[in-house]
């Protein structure tokens, strides 16, 4: 478990398309939860827990995005939905993605959206790999 190297952090998944940005949690439910709640034992900001504790995932508004307080933020892009070369990215350049703290601390790390969103012991093998390579180097 990484949760006492972290000491207390909180890491919580984003999928970001044109469509907006969804919040992925529960560590009861979907693709992700299960292995970064549950498996390796990380903490969810309390966004995660207030929203998801139903579902596996929700689409973020704007003024609940300002409340995601996560420490450290996976994230993968949803091309499917682009009309155009990078159009899901555009967020990135907002104030309102600056203005977040994992993204202030550089602790946001970009993952393959197919492992990400998908089930299976080599999907779930990859994800811990990308978690454990983002979490303990430095």
């Amino acid at each position: 478990m990484l949760k006492p190297l972290l000491h207390r952090q909180s890491v919580a998944f984003l999928r970001i398309s044109t469509l907006g940005i969804s919040l992925y949690g529960g560590e009861d439910h979907g693709y992700t939860g299960p292995v970064l709640y549950r498996d390796l034992g990380l903490t969810p900001p309390l966004l995660v827990k207030k929203l998801t504790k139903d579902a596996r995932k929700v689409l973020l508004e704007p003024l609940e995005l300002l409340e995601l307080d996560a420490d450290h933020l996976f994230i993968t892009f949803d091309k499917r939905h682009s009309t155009r070369e990078g159009e899901e990215r555009e967020i990135l350049n907002s104030p309102l993605w600056q203005s977040l703290r994992a993204v202030r601390d550089g602790c946001v790390y970009e993952v393959d959206f197919y492992t990400w969103m998908n089930y299976g012991i080599l999907s779930h093998r990859k994800k811990i790999n990308d978690v454990l390579a983002a979490l303990t180097s430095g």
